[in-house]
C-alpha cells in the first residue's frame, strides 16, 4: 500500500477501492493510481481526474447519507470512477448552490456519467474520464 493511500482506501496496480474519509484522500489515491506503471498519466488528465474525484466525494459527504463504496480503475486510457451512496434519498446535483457547481464541473470533465440504483437501494454514480 502506498504511503499516500491510507485510511479507508486500498490501492492495487490499476485500481483504488474502499471508502474515502475526505475528498483529499480520494484525490491522493487516484493520483497515486495514475502514477503507476500501468497508467503514467499527468498534466491535464491528472488535473481533470483530481477535480472530478474531489467534487464527487465532496458532494457525497455533504449532500447524501454518505459513501458505501468508492472505486477507481485505470484501463484503456480511461479512468472509471464508481461511487455508491448509502441508502437514502437520491443525490440531487440539480439544486442550487455548491451541488449545482459540482455537477457542472463533473459533467464538463466526464466522457460519460450514469446514475443507477443497484439492488433497489442507495444509488451509484459512475463517471468515465479520458486520461490521454
Amino acid at each position: 500500500m502506498s504511503a499516500e493511500v491510507r485510511m479507508g482506501l486500498r490501492h492495487g496496480i490499476d485500481e483504488v477501492h474502499g471508502v474515502p474519509d475526505s475528498p483529499r484522500e480520494a484525490r491522493h489515491a487516484v493520483g497515486a493510481l495514475m502514477r503507476e506503471p500501468a497508467g503514467p498519466y499527468s498534466g491535464e488528465a491528472h488535473t481533470d481526474a483530481a477535480m472530478a474525484v474531489g467534487e464527487l466525494v465532496a458532494h457525497a459527504l455533504q449532500h447524501t447519507p454518505g459513501i458505501s463504496r468508492f472505486a477507481a480503475f485505470a484501463h484503456d486510457g480511461l479512468l472509471d470512477l464508481t461511487i455508491d451512496y448509502r441508502d437514502g434519498p437520491p443525490a440531487d446535483f440539480q439544486h442550487s448552490g455548491a451541488a449545482t457547481l459540482r455537477w457542472t464541473v463533473v459533467s464538463a470533465l466526464a466522457t460519460s456519467v450514469t446514475f443507477t440504483r443497484p439492488h433497489g437501494r442507495g444509488h451509484r454514480v459512475r463517471v468515465l474520464l479520458h486520461l490521454r
